[in-house]
This record gives structure tokens, sequence and C-alpha cells, in this order.
């Protein structure tokens, strides 16, 4: 399916078996047609081997590794190659309870799976794509919808089930796309140029068994903006003591929380309510989720992955009248440059000195912009 959608969105076949003539391996030949699952055309690529002309010696997976080394490919390509068939063989290994050295093929074509593997590799290199990223895996449901080795691959990637019990990632996919993808997140900021749509073989009862592969490049968003991703933690709460609140932000700042804020909303029949937003990287979301349903009445979170745009921020401590001070320092593109000072050290001058909190704030800002100022670019 992986290499039915690459030529689905552009890759030439012929370049494709071209580019693989240099496995040491003979014995299969790549085919592509035009099916249709429902109502959309797709590429259907398949890999015939020929168990005559397989290489002797070919017993177990581990001896994929052996042709592989003898293969003529790019050494940046090769190495990617081996990391997908050596997490592929480490989880088939532990699924079955035996070593990697001593693994056959369990219902798996040897030949097939080094093809699809280095296919999907140099597919890639060929459409010039230099980065993959990936969808939530869909899954299914049972052992027999989710076999274990391919559970094992896909440790720490987020995927789901629809309910469907029949296989829908096989371990092979789920080696090559956990190995190449570097951000599993729903479709990035991008300006899309082709698509391609790869048929499986199995015609499936509820839904398409379609994999789309989307190619484009990333939306450009020059200096001195940054860009990531957060995720959104967002819920309404309409029956929380108002004395609870102040705990709740501290506590979600203090698990990692990037911001939060409270919004006075009104909910159906007139209820006043409070709508809790929490702002998290990936890393600190699901700590938050936690958190959210032990100290709120809440019985469900809206969960949102979002693209964010940003300054360029770089913190510095100064010298000032008042001693010194953190600020941050941004430029914003027009060569103007701000600092702002740490508010916490502002709030102790104030508290020390008994100038007002307004006052220690503006004169400390003129101060941090004369001393930006000076070092022009070089903070």
């Amino acid at each position: 399916m992986i290499l039915g959608a690459l030529v689905d969105a552009g890759l030439h076949l012929e370049d494709l078996k071209k580019s693989l003539s240099g496995l040491a391996m003979k014995g299969y030949t790549l085919k592509a047609r035009t099916v249709h699952k429902g109502d959309l055309r797709a590429t259907k690529v398949d890999v015939l081997t020929d168990s005559a002309s397989i290489p002797g010696g070919l017993k177990t997976l581990a001896d994929l590794e052996r042709i592989l080394h003898r293969s003529r490919f790019a050494e940046p390509l090769l190495q990617k190659g081996l990391k997908v068939l050596k997490r592929l063989i480490q989880a088939e290994a532990k699924a079955h309870g035996v070593s990697p050295g001593r693994l056959r093929p369990h219902g798996m074509d040897p030949v097939d799976t080094l093809v699809d593997i280095m296919g999907a590799v140099v597919g890639l290199h060929l459409l010039g794509v230099q980065q993959v990223v990936s969808s939530p895996i869909h899954v299914g449901s049972g052992i027999k919808g989710l076999p274990a080795a391919t559970a094992e691959l896909l440790k720490e990637a987020p995927l789901y089930s629809s309910g469907i019990t029949q296989e829908l990632a096989t371990p092979t996919g789920a080696a090559i796309i956990t190995t190449l993808t570097e951000d599993f997140s729903p479709t990035p900021l991008l300006t899309l140029h082709s698509i391609g749509y790869g048929a499986g073989t199995v015609d499936l009862a509820q839904g398409l068994n379609l994999l789309r592969v989307l190619i484009g490049e990333p939306l450009a968003i020059h200096h001195p903006y940054q860009t990531d991703r957060v995720i959104e933690l967002e819920t309404n709460i309409d029956d929380l003591s108002p004395q609870i609140y102040e705990h709740l932000m501290e506590s979600l700042l203090a698990a990692g929380a990037l911001d939060v804020y409270f919004t006075p909303i009104v909910m159906k029949k007139g209820r006043p309510a409070t709508q809790v937003s929490v702002l998290a990287t990936r890393t600190h979301a699901n700590d938050l989720l936690n958190l959210l349903f032990q100290e709120t009445t809440t019985l469900g979170i809206r969960i949102r992955e979002l693209a964010r745009a940003k300054l360029l921020r770089i913190e510095r401590t100064i010298s000032t009248s008042f001693g010194k001070i953190r600020v941050k320092i941004t430029e914003r593109g027009t060569g103007r440059m701000d600092a702002a000072p740490e508010y916490k050290d502002c709030k102790e001058i104030a508290q020390r000195t008994g100038l007002p909190l307004r006052t220690v704030l503006d004169q400390i800002k003129a101060e941090a912009r004369n001393v930006v100022r000076s070092l022009g670019r070089k903070y």
C-alpha cells in the first residue's frame, strides 16, 4: 500500500524498479495497476515472487540483513532500510519468543518484505521527500486485528481503532512508518503538490482499504518566526467551587502547561460557567489531561492539536538601577527589538522598595530597551 500510494503520487514505477535493482536479490517482479475502492481510484502495487529464484540460505528474517548489507544503495538509504528491518525482526522475535537469529518467517514472504522496505525508502528519496509526518495509525481490534508484532512496533506511536476486526496495519507497514516518520500529527501546514492512494488487497465491509499520501512543501514562515505544534485541552465547567480555580491553575502550570486561562461563558439553560483552556506540549498533554479529570468535575475534555507561530525569544539577565533583572528579548522582523522584564523580579523589587509595581515595570522596561539597543543583534 505504501508503494502504491507513492506510485500514485507521481513516482515512476520504472524508476523504482531501476533503483531497486541494487538489491542483492532476484526472484521478484513489481507490477502496478489501477483499481477502485468504493468510489475512489487508487494504485495497487504487487510484489510477485518466484520461489524458484529466491536466493539459497534464505531461511530466517535475519538472513535479510545479510542480503541488504551486500546490496548497492547509497549509504544513507541503506542505513534507513537496515534500521526498519532490524526493528521489524526484533518485534517479530519478541512476539514469537525466539532470538532474532532463529526467527523464521511466519506467514510472511521475506522477499516481499525486503522489497517493501527498500521500495519505501528509495521511493521517498526519488520523490524528494525530506520529512515524513504521519497521522495516528488506524489499527484493527482484537488479536487478529492488531497482531503482537505490530503492537510492539507501534509502542509510543498514536493509534486508534474503529472496531474493524481485520488487520489494518501489518508488521512491515508499522515498521516502515514508525521508523521513517519524524512526527505524528494531523495534516501539517503545507502547500500541497500531489496526492497518492495506495490500495490494499482486502475489501473492507467498513471503510476503504486505502493509504493516502500527501506530498507538498511546508508553509513558508520565515525569520523571525518559529513554528511548532501544541496541544489544546478545553472543557466547560458549571459546578466547581470558584475557590478551586486558583489551585487548579497552579497545579497545571507546575505539571508542565505552557499556558492556562479561564473564560466566563454561559451554557445551556442560561447557566454561568467557566471554560478552562490549557496549552501543552505533546510530552505533557496526557499528564495534564489526567490532572484536569482529577481536580475538576468535568466529564469530558476536548483535545486539539494546533500549529503555532511565535517570535524568537532569548532570555538574558541584564544590569539595571534596581540590580540584576531577567528579561525576554524578541525581534519583530522590522529590526525593532523589544525587552520584557520578568514579572516576578519586578514584583519583588516593588515589595522591597515600596514603589508602585507599575512604576517599577515602566522604569525597568525603559532601561532594558536601552541595554538591548546597545547589544544590537549580538544578543
